[in-house]
């Protein structure tokens, strides 16, 4: 264990977490306005991150276009799940563990025409579009990753000012609190489904644009943000962007730090047995269980 490396970790950490906390975002803004467990939102993170590698890697397609065709596949992909799968569903009433069920479904679906497509090996883009790391009293952010630091923190900047300022962000927050008042002012709920499929599947894009850049991925790369997103949706609430920020940085600057004490294979895992816990001790019946333990001791 060297402690001198700890702030390079906790650098690496905050990078890693805000992505996390993007995709996060994403994903609760569909589960919070359709009240629907949008398990296919990491198939958008992987086809638009192996889009990206295939346009820039093999067809030669400068970064910004691939990058731009990436968000947009990502978004079609996206509006496709909404417009002939999930309204119909949620029209249909279906219990939401069914509902959970048919995204997991099509999220395994694209996963496997992914695999064929690409192969299952991890794509990186990362030698192959390179920038000048950046040092920061001693320690280094690799360009890539400063990069997208700054951008994906401008998106949700920009996310959080549209939520606020826009008549549309107003209209969203008012199905996420109360679908049926929601209804009887007149707020067409299609058209916010929509545009909050949008909004998620261009926070998906991104990250899938940003992973295939600094870290790699593959046609499997969305599962382990889909388990994480849950957990840091759960432990950083439901209706706070600010929230999930928090928590996805918390996330990342545990995972990262872990890297003092075990070896790298367990120190994802080790992470999300903490946030896991952690969100276990948060809900009311599981605090009151221990408090009543505690009485009882």
């Amino acid at each position: 264990m060297n402690l001198a490396l700890a702030p390079q970790y906790l650098i690496n950490g905050l990078l890693a977490g805000i992505i996390y906390a993007t995709y996060t975002t994403g994903y609760s803004l569909v589960l919070t306005t359709s009240r629907f467990m949008h398990v296919c939102h990491g198939g958008i993170l992987s086809i638009s991150g192996l889009l990206m590698w295939y346009l820039c890697a093999s067809v030669g397609v400068p970064m910004l276009p691939s990058a731009l065709a990436a968000a947009g596949t990502g978004v079609v992909g996206g509006l496709f799940l909404e417009i002939a799968i999930y309204r119909r569903l949620r029209r249909r009433g279906l219990p939401f563990l069914l509902t959970m069920i048919v995204s997991l479904g099509c999220m395994t679906v694209l996963q496997n025409a992914l695999a064929m497509l690409f192969g299952t090996n991890t794509k990186y883009l990362g030698s192959e579009i390179m920038l000048p790391s950046v040092f920061l009293g001693g320690y280094v952010i690799p360009g890539w990753q400063a990069v997208g630091f700054l951008i994906t923190a401008a998106l949700l900047l920009g996310l959080s000012l549209l939520m606020k300022r826009t008549r549309i962000g107003n209209e969203i927050q008012s199905v996420a609190s109360n679908q049926q008042m929601a209804r009887l002012i007149g707020i067409d709920l299609d058209k916010v489904h929509v545009v909050t499929m949008i909004l998620a599947s261009l926070l998906a894009a991104w990250v899938g644009v940003i992973e295939v850049i600094t870290h790699g991925i593959s046609c499997y790369g969305g599962t382990p943000f889909m388990l994480v997103g849950i957990v840091i949706r759960a432990l950083g609430g439901a209706r706070s962007t600010r929230g999930l920020i928090v928590s996805g940085l918390i996330y990342g600057t545990v995972e990262n730090l872990a890297l003092l004490f075990v070896p790298s294979r367990w120190a994802s895992p080790l992470a999300f047995g903490i946030f896991v816990v952690a969100v276990l001790i948060r809900s009311n019946p599981t605090r009151n269980a221990l408090e009543r333990l505690g009485g009882g001791l």
